[in-house]
Order: C-alpha cells, then sequence, then structure tokens
C-alpha cells in the first residue's frame, strides 16, 4: 500500500507540472519524494481531500435511506460532537508535535498521558452537554432519555478527539501516510452501513451510529498497527504523568487559545448572516464560503508539516520554511487562479441563485489565501519558537477584524461583507508578518 502511496504522489506532482507549464526533472521528483516536509504535506493534502469527499458520498447515501429530520438531527449530533472533540484535546495535538520528537523514551508515556487526559475531559465535556441539554440543543434531549443513545454519543465523542491525536501522533513522527490511511478507511467503512444500520436503527441515531463504528474501526487499526510502527514499543495503557508534560501543558493550552479563538470566528460568521440577513442568504454563504476553505486546507497540510520539521529539528529549519513557501505558492496559486476564474461555473451545480450571489464572496475567498497562506506560515514559526502570546495576540486580531467589518456592513453590501472582512483581516495581519520576515532576513534568523 506505501508504494502505491508513493505513486499517488508521483503523479499528483505530474498533473501539478503540466498544470502549471512547469519542468520538474526526475531528480526533483526524487527529492520531493525523499523530503519528509514535501512528503508529510502531500499526505495531508489528499487527507483533506479524502474526509469530505467520502462526506459528501455518506450524506448522499444517508438522504436516501433516511427522513429528512433525521438527516436534520442527525448532521446537528455530529457537528456537536465534532466540536466536543476539538474542545476535548485542549490543544493536546500542538503539544504532541512540538514536544515528542525530543521526549526519548518518555515519549510513550508523553502520547499515553495526552491521550488519557483527552479522552477525560471528552466524557466531562459530553456529560455536561447532555446533562444541560434542553438548554443547548432540545431538539436531541433523546440521547439524554435512551441509555444506548447516551452511552452512543459519548463513545464518538472519545473516537473524534482520541483520532485527532492519534493523527498529529502521525504528524510528530513525520508518518502523516498513517494518518491519511486512518481517514481513508473511516470515510469507506461508512459509505455501506447507513444502507444496514437502517433496518435496525431507523431513527438518527442509526445514522450516528454509523459514525461510530466505521471511526472505531479505523482508530483501533491505526493505535493496533500504525502507533507501533511509529513508536517502537507502544502499548495503549492509561497513565497520568504530570511532571513530564508539565511544559507541554502550558505550550498546548495557549495554542488551545488561539485555535478556539480562530474556530469561533468561522462558527460565527454563519449565525451573524442568518442573524442579520436570511436563512438563504446563508445558504449561498455556506456553499461559497465552504468551497474556498477547501483552497485554505492545502496551507493547512504544508504548514502542519513545517511545525512538525521545525519540532523535530530545527537545524534546518530555516531551509524548511522556504520549501514551506515555495510548495504552498505552487501549489495554492494556480488553483487559486482556477477557482477564481470559475467560481460562477463551479456555483452553476448547486443552481443558478448560488452562483449570482455566491461568486463574489469565493472569489474574494481566493483572493484571501495568498495572505493567509503567509500568516499560517509565521504562525508555525511562532509555535516552533514557543511564542504563543504573539500567536494569541494574532488570532485575536484576525477574528475582531473579520466579525466587526462582517457586522458592520452585512446589511449593507451582503454576504461578501463577511469575504471583504476575512481578507481585510488576513491582510492586514499578512503586513505585520512580512515586516517580522524581513526583520529575521537581515539578523540572519531564517
Amino acid at each position: 500500500m506505501l508504494r502505491q502511496l508513493k505513486w499517488v504522489i508521483v503523479l499528483f506532482t505530474q498533473i501539478i507540472r503540466e498544470t502549471c507549464g512547469i519542468l520538474i526533472s526526475r531528480d526533483k521528483q526524487k527529492l520531493i519524494l525523499g523530503s519528509s516536509l514535501y512528503k508529510n504535506a502531500l499526505y495531508l493534502i489528499v487527507n483533506n481531500l479524502v474526509v469530505p469527499l467520502t462526506s459528501f458520498v455518506f450524506w448522499i447515501i444517508v438522504a436516501k435511506f433516511y427522513s429528512t429530520e433525521n438527516v436534520g438531527l442527525a448532521s446537528a449530533a455530529i457537528s456537536m460532537v465534532t466540536l466536543l472533540g476539538m474542545f476535548s484535546t485542549i490543544g493536546f495535538e500542538f503539544g504532541i508535535i512540538r514536544y515528542l520528537a525530543h521526549a526519548g523514551n518518555n515519549a510513550n508515556r508523553m502520547v499515553n498521558t495526552s491521550f488519557t487526559i483527552g479522552v477525560l475531559a471528552t466524557i466531562i465535556f459530553s456529560c455536561i452537554f447532555l446533562v444541560g441539554i434542553n438548554v443547548w440543543s432540545p431538539a436531541l434531549t433523546s440521547l439524554r432519555q435512551n441509555l444506548n443513545y447516551f452511552a452512543t454519543f459519548i463513545l464518538y465523542s472519545v473516537v473524534i478527539t482520541m483520532t485527532i491525536l492519534v493523527g498529529h501522533t502521525f504528524i510528530a513522527q513525520r508518518r502523516a501516510n498513517f494518518s491519511m490511511i486512518i481517514s481513508l478507511i473511516s470515510g469507506l467503512l461508512r459509505l455501506p452501513l447507513p444502507i444496514i444500520l437502517v433496518l435496525f436503527m431507523p431513527s438518527y441515531v442509526g445514522i450516528l451510529t454509523t459514525q461510530v463504528i466505521s471511526g472505531s474501526i479505523a482508530l483501533i487499526i491505526g493505535l493496533l498497527f500504525f502507533l507501533p510502527r511509529t513508536l517502537p514499543g507502544f502499548h495503549l495503557t492509561p497513565s497520568l504523568n504530570r511532571p513530564l508534560i508539565s511544559e507541554m501543558i502550558r505550550f498546548s493550552f495557549s495554542n488551545y487559545i488561539a485555535n478556539m479563538v480562530l474556530s469561533f470566528t468561522i462558527y460565527v460568521l454563519p449565525i451573524m448572516v442568518v442573524s442579520i440577513l436570511d436563512a438563504e442568504s446563508n445558504a449561498y454563504f455556506f456553499i461559497a464560503w465552504t468551497i474556498g476553505g477547501v483552497l485554505g486546507t492545502i496551507q493547512v497540510a504544508t504548514t502542519t508539516s513545517l511545525f512538525a520539521e521545525g519540532s523535530s529539528n530545527e537545524n534546518t529549519f530555516i531551509s524548511d520554511i522556504w520549501g514551506c513557501f515555495k510548495m504552498t505558492y505552487f501549489l495554492l496559486i494556480p488553483l487559486a487562479v482556477i477557482v477564481f476564474l470559475a467560481a460562477d461555473k463551479l456555483l452553476l451545480i448547486f443552481g443558478t441563485a448560488y452562483s449570482v450571489k455566491g461568486a463574489p464572496l469565493l472569489r474574494t475567498m481566493c483572493i484571501s489565501v495568498l495572505p493567509l497562506s503567509l500568516n499560517g506560515i509565521y504562525f508555525s514559526i511562532l509555535r516552533v519558537k514557543n511564542r504563543t502570546k504573539t500567536l494569541i495576540i494574532l488570532a485575536s486580531l484576525l477574528a475582531t477584524i473579520t466579525l466587526v467589518i462582517s457586522y458592520l456592513f452585512l446589511a449593507r453590501i451582503g454576504i461578501i461583507a463577511t469575504g471583504i472582512g476575512w481578507l481585510t483581516s488576513q491582510t492586514i495581519v499578512a503586513f505585520f508578518v512580512i515586516i517580522r520576515f524581513i526583520r529575521l532576513k537581515k539578523t540572519g534568523q531564517i
């Protein structure tokens, strides 16, 4: 399978080469496959494409076998589980990447402690949500009334949290191929399950159960087969070694705050659009924003790989930074231009109204990926250098500018205000980043 994955990367590189008209020699291709920075990034890019693609097919299948009401309830429950999983990691996914490479003989205990804290946090947050479900989401009260439903929700939350932490353990060890394989296994397994489970569980919990089964199987495979190959001698064992992760906790929580600030922006914007405009406008916003967000996953992949490389070996970090620049913009610029030019055509798939209303926003998102990528690279540098206060300040600045501009101009110019807010915030921070890069370049730090 690993040999096949290498051929996929070669093919992917070849397609980009022909599209961009840039000649890449065989020696260069070997260099790409031999570089953990590039190879990890490409695996992560494929992973970020596999997840939405399999999800898209999954919901098409679900819609054919379950009622619209159950689909709506299931999507709400799954969204909440995903959010709980993000909250429950408490930022340990960043801590694992930053410190695992230097943990030595304590690596397995560090990972097991991170897993244990993540699982305990998930159970606590999930129980709090279920106890107060009448307040948070009254439509899902059946999750609390039925013991099996209650257990299914908590189990799924644990699976999400553990999958995030396990995936980042692979990234930290520069084995992102295993993370991609787990996503592929989970995505493919869940496709036939709705057809089977609808016979026994026709309610929305049946849809939730398909996610639990597929996610659990993929996670178990990762824990039993892939993680021991990544961390020699690894055995999943509950552990709470506070002295071992005391520094890691401070770093993890700071990154957790910064990540939550940025996530808060993404979750608030749809609510703001619905409140100030209407549900129909939010539909146009959501589709355009989601497609534009796919471009953003490329910089997430490359900068995450940079973070892993810098955490593992700071001696090559400067060359890795410039390598990340080259790869990110080499992939993003041609794709952003294509999407920019074809924005209205892409949105026609969803209908004429989506094309007319959403194309300006999508084009703005295409432009914003340029400063976004620059900022993402700088954020990775800050994480490697453990400058988390600056990271939180910049993340807060991005969120504030985006939300303020969106709030002030949504009623006047429509959903394009969100794109203008996002582009403005990214550009302002990018100017600061450029100044920092110039200073670092002059002092020989990059």
